[in-house]
């Protein structure tokens, strides 16, 4: 089955207080992160916890802070599901900084996840074998980390 969900770019460039969150950044926040969350079942990952609960967002909806512990808590599963550890943790905050973490975190999963069929391929070590050869240091590889 088809991911229902289409992938929007994230915005993480708010650089003050002034560019307030509308219905649309969240509309795009909760449908990249339940993109995210049906893309991880897709390929064979699945994540702790359910999808979240609201996708659609119109201009009078107010955004709680059960609902926001929530949508962290989804990220949260997705983020354990495919072994990242963000280097910046969101918080229930909703200044800009912490929107614009959110949305980072976001991007860095769907990153992973796009590239999660050749992520066996990256992570070789010195000594591997590759084919009838074995991989020595100079060689052309990724010597086990991930690129973020």
């Amino acid at each position: 089955m088809a991911n229902p969900y289409t992938w929007r770019d994230p915005v993480t460039n708010r650089s003050s207080g002034l560019e307030r969150m509308t219905y649309e950044d969240m509309n795009r926040i909760t449908q990249n992160l339940a993109w995210l969350y049906t893309q991880c079942l897709e390929i064979g990952i699945t994540p702790t916890g359910s999808i979240i609960s609201k996708r659609d967002w119109t201009q009078n909806d107010i955004i709680t802070a059960s609902f926001w512990t929530e949508l962290l808590t989804c990220l949260s599963n997705v983020c354990d599901a495919i072994q990242y550890t963000p280097s910046q943790v969101a918080s229930n905050q909703m200044g800009y900084t912490n929107i614009n973490t959110v949305e980072t975190i976001e991007f860095s999963c769907y990153d992973i996840i796009s590239a999660y069929e050749r992520i066996p391929n990256m992570n070789h070590y010195i000594g591997d074998k590759w084919g009838s050869a074995y991989r020595y240091a100079g060689d052309n590889m990724n010597s086990g980390g991930r690129y973020e």
